[in-house]
């Protein structure tokens, strides 16, 4: 929603079709947020510095101050409307029935736990591994590992979902998990031999995560 509302008020925006801004602002989260996480940046000025770079690719060139009002009226409506992915919630309840559950995941606690508090999946979950608590983020080996020994269980017993191939898919794979990727953006998966592809949660044989 928030990248809706950044098309509804700038309209250099309003002709890039919503998924493309969606791939792009993806690919700059996962580099401004690193600057976030090494401290070098706020998260205010993450999120600045991220919708700037993002305009500015539409040939949309903002200044400090225009960056931060562009940032805001993201940023609102981005907390506006966040909520799990559609199918997320319904697949937890399952697995919790059956396994034991977590996220693994780059960030910092307080921010993190709101995220589960807001999805209202804090319940649905045996523990989070966050990259702030631990020391170590994806895709290092370490907080992997973490995930494995909170879990207690061996990597070729686990199966590992996410959305990042380079920081979800390929180092949990070396790390000899069983691999989901869940690909919403329609990218072409770089190698089906390593991973079950997925474009959804919803209506899928959920035995598939067992």
């Amino acid at each position: 929603m928030g990248l809706k509302a950044l098309q509804r008020d700038y309209p250099e925006l309003k002709t890039v079709p919503l998924k493309r801004l969606e791939e792009e602002h993806e690919t700059l989260l996962n580099s401004s947020y690193l600057r976030v996480l090494d401290g070098k940046v706020s998260v205010a000025e993450g999120i600045s510095e991220r919708i700037r770079n993002l305009c500015s690719m539409h040939g949309l060139s903002l200044d400090l101050e225009e960056s931060r009002v562009a940032a805001d009226l993201y940023n609102l409506e981005y907390l506006k409307h966040r909520r799990a992915i559609p199918g997320i919630v319904e697949l937890l309840r399952f697995l919790r029935e059956h396994v034991k559950t977590g996220i693994v995941t780059n960030g910092l606690v307080a921010v993190q736990a709101e995220k589960i508090r807001v999805c209202q999946v804090g319940e649905l979950i045996d523990f989070a591994v966050v990259s702030e608590e631990i020391g170590y983020r994806k895709p290092g080996r370490e907080i992997f590992m973490e995930a494995l020994r909170r879990a207690n269980a061996g990597p070729f017993e686990t199966v590992y979902v996410g959305d990042s191939w380079l920081s979800d898919v390929m180092p949990a794979h070396q790390c000899g998990f069983r691999t989901v990727w869940i690909n919403r953006y329609g990218s072409r998966c770089p190698d089906l031999k390593i991973t079950t592809e997925i474009k959804s949660y919803k209506g899928l044989d959920y035995r598939l995560f067992l």
